[in-house]
């Protein structure tokens, strides 16, 4: 009968976060299965007996790079704070003022992709998107 332990995730945030950390700790030795819930944020390892089982100090520092960090407890998010939320509100007014701003200038019309776009406005749109999503999705991408 194999042994499963529970681990917590914390830095999960697609369904590709999901495969890789299956794929990875699959490969380890005694390991006979792996199921993992970004809904739940954990992870259930099996193992074929109790000493099989990846500590958590290893977890981590496979993943470290990854940006995954696991936790034997479940952690409860604190609540957001009046300051938190003021911070939020003010990127967002920044935000709001700067595409006013480079839309009322011609910035966004050399910067738009068309047939005539170069090299620079493909660059500046491919930096965008990496940085606006998941590494695990479009690391290739930008690095082509």
């Amino acid at each position: 009968m194999p042994f499963v332990k529970t681990y917590y995730i914390k830095g999960m945030h697609c369904a590709t976060c999901e495969m890789l950390i299956k794929q990875d700790i699959s490969k380890l030795d005694g390991v006979s299965g792996v199921k993992v819930s970004l809904a739940k944020s954990q992870v259930d390892i099996s193992a074929v007996s109790p000493d099989k089982v990846p500590s958590i100090d290893l977890l981590n520092k496979l993943f470290k790079k990854s940006g995954y960090f696991f936790l034997e407890q479940k952690t409860k998010d604190k609540p957001l704070s009046k300051k938190d939320v003021y911070k939020v509100l003010g990127v967002l007014g920044l935000f709001i003022l700067l595409f006013y701003f480079l839309g009322s200038s011609d910035v966004f019309l050399k910067l738009s992709l068309n047939s005539q776009s170069g090299p620079w406005s493909y660059f500046v749109f491919g930096v965008a998107a990496g940085i606006s999503s998941c590494a695990a999705l479009v690391g290739g991408i930008l690095l082509s």
